[in-house]
């Protein structure tokens, strides 16, 4: 009876011995994870702090925008009244001229730079995308193994 008693108990301890050891297993795979994820975190928190330098920067460049956009009102104006007022046909020729290679070349500056930035923005999107993805499965796996223990 005795001996038979210290089988069951030897048989429970090896059982029991297994199921810590899979407990310690599994929290090292969590931890590890944990730490995955935090990696990640942070560089998810670095691309929302880019993303939102870029979104003030998209503000800055739309308020030169319009400011450039009120200077060639004023000047299309101006270039009005040069139009009604001056008789020399070859200098208001010669000023129209010279105005529009200025907001041919300020725009073309301003296409490139738009350009740029919307291309910039594109790859962070997709980046975001990707870690974002990468943390959900993360986050999947760490509650399947979590619903394991």
């Amino acid at each position: 009876n005795l001996k038979q008693e210290m089988i069951e108990l030897e048989s429970k301890y090896a059982h029991d011995l297994l199921h810590i050891k899979g407990i310690i297993k599994k929290h090292k795979v969590l931890r590890k994870l944990q730490q995955k994820y935090d990696d990640i975190k942070i560089k998810y928190d670095a691309i929302i702090g880019l993303t939102q330098d870029n979104s003030l920067i998209v503000e800055d460049i739309m308020d030169a925008y319009i400011k450039k956009n009120d200077q060639c009102r004023i000047l299309e104006q101006e270039n009005n009244d040069l139009t009604t007022k001056l008789a020399d046909h070859d200098r208001l020729i010669a000023k129209w001229n010279a105005y529009k290679q200025k907001v041919a070349v300020w725009q073309q500056q301003m296409n490139i730079h738009v350009q740029g930035l919307t291309q910039h923005n594109q790859m962070q999107a997709q980046q975001m995308l990707v870690w974002y993805n990468h943390i959900s499965e993360l986050k999947r796996k760490n509650r399947s193994l979590s619903l394991d223990q």
